[in-house]
């Protein structure tokens, strides 16, 4: 064999070892970047990233004249980024993707939700921030405290395509006419035309109505059997249970000083409502 031709093996068997060797480098680099944790990433990063429910209240409520994003779940949300020390970073979200937002990896975190067999396929859930009942709104001319006085064929129920609480209204009201709308606001919009008696919702959701819909003024706990439905937060499935831990001692934290009740109230208010003006059940609950 000539010189020049060992000289060209010995290059290609050199530029062989070179092409494996970053290929085990950028191979052991992502299986570095898959390892690593949430909690290891905003930190590295120094980002919390949100994915909010814009709109929400008393959570998200749009501060129109700043541009910003206020309410009880901002609040909460900035005191987590200052326990870490990192800057937030809000994603518009919604009830419709921001579980999305949390499983593609686009967001560390959502809130509030309620769990779901279904949203625990795609994420994982943390301890509980806040316990809700169902209620419903309606106005002045519908009585009765519990399930069973709305369980009459002449009532008119509305609910919202794919929430809970339309679950629970034809388990508990079977006898009533009820009707499932496409949107919240389409709901509403039957409630006051007359076309619906009552909107059955979940409680937070009931107390914004009724601060910005004056014809819905009535908010009605239901009863026998009072329900109490679970918000907690929506992080990344898998085995990131550094992420889940640290979220959940920050619940503890703020639940046992009652901080999350003064965050929903304070939340409220800036949507018009008095802390008078929240029934003392709901409060209870908070």
């Amino acid at each position: 064999m000539d010189e020049k031709r060992r000289d060209m093996l010995k290059i290609t068997a050199l530029g062989g070892l070179a092409a494996g060797a970053a290929a085990l480098s950028s191979s052991a680099s992502a299986q570095a970047s898959a390892a690593e944790s949430t909690l290891e990433r905003v930190r590295r990063t120094g980002e919390l990233r949100v994915s909010i429910l814009a709109g929400e209240a008393p959570f998200y409520v749009k501060n129109l004249s700043e541009g910003t994003w206020e309410g009880a779940g901002m609040l909460m949300a900035e005191d987590i980024a200052k326990a870490l020390d990192v800057k937030l970073t809000i994603l518009e979200g919604s009830t419709a993707n921001s579980i999305a937002d949390v499983q593609t990896g686009k967001a560390d975190l959502a809130f509030p939700f309620n769990q779901s067999p279904q949203r625990a396929l795609a994420v994982r859930f943390t301890d509980t921030i806040y316990t809700q009942g169902i209620v419903y709104v309606s106005g002045s001319n519908v009585a009765g405290t519990k399930w069973e006085d709305l369980n009459k064929p002449d009532t008119k129920i509305a609910t919202v395509i794919g929430g809970l609480a339309d679950t629970l209204s034809r388990r508990y009201c079977p006898n009533a006419e009820t009707t499932a709308y496409k949107t919240r606001d389409d709901a509403i919009v039957a409630a006051q035309a007359g076309r619906a008696d009552v909107f059955v919702v979940a409680m937070m959701q009931g107390m914004g109505i009724r601060a910005k819909f004056p014809a819905l003024s009535k908010i009605t706990l239901l009863e026998q059997p009072q329900l109490n439905l679970e918000s907690c937060m929506a992080i990344p499935k898998g085995a990131d249970y550094e992420w889940r831990d640290f979220l959940n001692a920050w619940i503890k934290s703020v639940r046992g000083s009652r901080q999350t009740t003064e965050w929903i109230l304070q939340g409220f208010e800036k949507i018009g409502l008095k802390r008078d003006d929240i029934p003392d059940d709901v409060r209870a609950r908070l």
